[in-house]
């Protein structure tokens, strides 16, 4: 007995091994790569990393004459074992194929089984899938596509192994499901119940619902109507395959015959033409979903509130009243999104979307529906503008410059901009809508300068003509502008030898310590006849230059006084002349200098306002220099006192306070908009900082640094200071945390840029230490701010 113990298990070994040995003979799959369905991922990566796609290998031998489209892996025949559906074309038909190869667990092997013969020949408008559309927990074959004729084709099939009288038969697929039509065919994957999803009942079967269309004449010889037909088809248990259930005829609106020939007798090309703009989805929904074909640049671009998905317009197929066509996702290359469009209107039609990764999307598609086209509504010759004059300059003079120095350049339909800390580039169109024309951009990267639509409108300066970009929110009842400053561009001018160089990053000039920043200049005459009256009379013409570049009243005998340079140039003489500093908001006048006939050449300002208020630290003041002649012309110079970092002695201690650091709301952060929007769990109401505010904050922010690195004797603590609105103690609390949490960020940042660790400290004192009474609107701004402490 002992003897016989090893020899069952080197039996046993014997046997296992012959196992592992016959499956690696004769099954390959577990050498060969499966097909699968690409989950797209998003990372920072670019488009074509965020998700590979195993190239589909048959577990069948194809003859020559085969070649292999695509495979799909499931359970067809129900017996537990996972089958692959082969999609193939064969050098003797023109058409696809669908092989059903199951699996054999005896052999474990793959058996070519059944061959399906579609009509399809169009590989992009291709889709096999399977799904159990009975509802009995058997999977079924699905396939669809376009057929010669430019029908859209849908086929069902089940596995049968089974005769009419229920006798075992020979594996084969039986039809169940047959359509076919002109217009949109899809399933309607209704819930199940909960006990079907946990396989201890039946659940209902999914109906198929087939839209056509029918022209119906009309007494008026010139119009028609096209009515469409909505046909619901259901499973039969008797019947043993899909019926028709109901039909449901839809009156279409009034279409002039002329025009839709046009329309539906044209090319692709033509009625590419017809959709180019921007249409709504006429659903009366309080949050609009708009579409946006854009023909010449050749893509697609889906708009809800201030999300958008740019698809790449590709393969297109015309029928008899619609167009059908894919397209990928610009961002996720391996996303599908296939259209089929009917015209219902000459500025209306119907859109139905497939999401392709290869899995059917049920009728709960939210942009699927009727969309009218947002039309022009014309203005009287005399008052509209021609804009669309303004892109032709955008890009016939390429380079332009806007504030703190970036550049902007345009080309054709593509748009780069470049500054000192940021840099963004992406597509441009123009789009016609409401008698206006308005530039719309979308952004490549994730810190757009641009985003969403612009009006432009033109002035002229000293420096000649600008465009204006307002930013608007558009809807199909009209357009509003956003509360955002606009973005005023210049043409970009390499500068002359000698000349003063303006640029953002602060540095010395070739005539001295100047301030570089812009200004803005403009004339205004007494009225528009004197407009008219005067235009061969010479124009008054200012200038204004500032120094010293670091400009900062804090006692410590370096920049504390700003020289301010006025120049002038009229012939007709000086009748009065004004130079205003506002206060930072552009409300009220901070401080003023005027006088008649003679203008200074030299105004000399200590910082301090006519009640004797020191400006804020790394603050911008807005100035307006306003120049009158004997003619009754104004010449008006506008443009920005910067105030550097203030560093006051106050008591025995040395104090710098910066209120310009902006922080995103109830956050100790810069993130920007972009980035909130951007997030999977945004709440619709949350906004980030705009790119401008952050490039300021990181402007200030090294300029901080530079100052400390000035005092490095000293310890620094850095101290966050904010508003109670209510003047409660839970408020309280809660600004005391986020003011600690803040200047906790402004710590991590000063460490990652060069300040010892070891020196800086940060506390939150909330509004313990108040500059202005929370009540007081125009001031109580100034609460929020940080300190840096100084301490030796």
């Amino acid at each position: 007995m002992k003897k016989l113990i090893p020899v069952v298990f080197v039996l046993f070994a014997v046997f296992l091994a012959f196992v592992v040995f016959s499956r690696k003979l004769f099954v390959h799959d577990s050498v060969l790569s499966r097909s699968r369905v690409v989950v797209p991922v998003i990372s920072d990566k670019p488009s074509r990393d965020m998700a590979e796609t195993v190239p589909d290998t048959s577990f069948i031998t194809l003859s020559s004459g085969e070649t292999l489209i695509s495979t799909v892996e499931v359970d067809i025949d129900d017996d537990g074992f996972e089958d692959q559906l082969n999609v193939i074309k064969t050098s003797s038909s023109p058409y696809l194929s669908v092989v059903v190869a199951l699996y054999n667990a005896a052999s474990s092997t793959y058996v070519r089984s059944f061959t399906i013969q579609t009509e399809i020949a169009q590989v992009r408008t291709f889709v096999c899938t399977s799904m159990d559309v009975i509802g009995n927990h058997k999977n079924a074959l699905v396939y669809q596509g376009y057929a010669d004729n430019g029908h859209f084709v849908m086929k069902i099939y089940i596995a049968d192994t089974s005769g009419a009288d229920g006798s075992p038969q020979k594996f084969g697929m039986r039809l169940i499901g047959d359509f076919e039509s002109e217009g949109t065919i899809f399933i309607q994957q209704n819930q199940r119940s909960e006990s079907y999803e946990l396989s201890q009942s039946s659940g209902g079967s999914f109906p198929v619902w087939v839209y056509t269309s029918e022209a119906q004449s009309s007494s008026n010889s010139s119009s028609a109507r096209l009515d469409q037909i909505q046909t619901m088809y259901d499973w039969s248990a008797s019947e043993r395959k899909y019926v028709e259930v109901r039909s449901i005829r839809v009156a279409g609106s009034s279409i002039a015959a002329k025009e839709l020939a046009k329309i539906q007798d044209g090319t692709v090309s033509s009625f590419a033409k017809f959709l180019n703009g921007l249409w709504y989805k006429a659903d009366g929904a309080e949050k609009r979903r708009f579409i946006f074909f854009d023909q010449q640049n050749e893509e697609i671009v889906f708009q809800f509130e201030d999300n958008e998905e740019v698809y790449s317009w590709t393969n297109s197929n015309l029928r008899r009243n619609g167009i059908y066509f894919s397209s990928v996702n610009k961002s996720i290359e391996n996303l599908q999104r296939r259209f089929d469009i009917s015209l219902v209107d000459l500025d209306e039609i119907r859109v139905k979307i497939q999401d392709d990764v290869r899995m059917l999307i049920g009728e709960e598609n939210l942009w699927d529906g009727n969309y009218k086209k947002v039309v022009m509504k014309p203005k009287s010759r005399s008052n509209r503008e021609n804009v669309s004059e303004y892109v032709e300059k955008l890009v016939k003079d390429v380079s332009w410059e806007c504030d703190d120095g970036v550049r902007i350049s345009f080309t054709n339909s593509e748009y780069t901009v470049e500054g000192a800390s940021l840099s963004d580039r992406g597509r441009f169109t123009q789009i016609d809508i409401f008698g206006k024309t308005f530039i719309q951009f979308r952004s490549e990267s994730g810190t757009a300068f641009f985003s969403g639509e612009y009006l432009p409108t033109s002035e002229m300066g000293a420096d000649g003509e600008r465009i204006s970009l307002q930013k608007v929110s558009v809807s199909p009842e009209g357009y509003y502008n956003e509360q955002t400053k606009p973005i005023v561009l210049r043409k970009f001018v390499e500068p002359a030898e000698g000349a003063i160089v303006v640029s953002d990053s602060g540095g010395e000039d070739e005539q001295g310590d100047f301030q570089t920043q812009e200004s803005v200049s403009q004339v205004v005459f007494a009225s528009d006849a004197s407009k008219e009256a005067m235009k061969e009379l010479p124009v008054p013409k200012a200038t204004v230059r500032i120094s010293p570049r670091y400009f900062s009243p804090d006692g410590d005998g370096v920049g504390d006084e700003l020289n301010v340079y006025l120049g002038i140039d009229s012939e007709a003489g000086v009748k009065k002349w004004s130079f205003v500093v506002k206060s930072p908001d552009g409300r009220k006048t901070f401080w003023s200098k005027s006088g008649t006939t003679k203008v200074d050449d030299v105004i000399t300002w200590n910082g301090k306002s006519v009640s004797n208020e020191l400006v804020q630290s790394a603050t911008d003041y807005p100035y307006t220099f306003t120049l009158e002649d004997s003619n009754g012309t104004k010449c008006v110079e506008e443009g920005f006192v910067q105030v550097d970092i203030l560093v006051i002695k106050e008591g025995g201690r040395l104090k710098i306070q910066v209120p310009s650091i902006i922080f995103r709301s109830d956050n100790a952060d810069f993130v920007s908009d972009e980035e909130v929007r951007s997030a999977p769990d945004w709440d619709k109401e949350s906004h980030g900082l705009d790119r401008r505010t952050i490039d300021n904050n990181i402007r200030v922010l090294h300029r901080v640094a530079e100052i400390l690195k000035k005092f490095r004797d000293y310890r620094v603590s850095i101290e966050g200071n904010a508003n109670n609105m209510t003047g409660s103690d839970t408020e309280e609390q809660e600004i005391v945390q986020l003011s600690k949490e803040r200047a906790e960020f402004v710590l991590d940042w000063l460490v990652q840029n060069g300040i010892e660790a070891d020196r800086l400290s940060a506390k939150g004192n909330g509004s313990k230490f108040p500059l202005a009474k929370s009540t007081d609107a125009e001031n109580r701004w100034k609460n929020r701010r940080v300190e840096f402490i100084l301490i030796k």
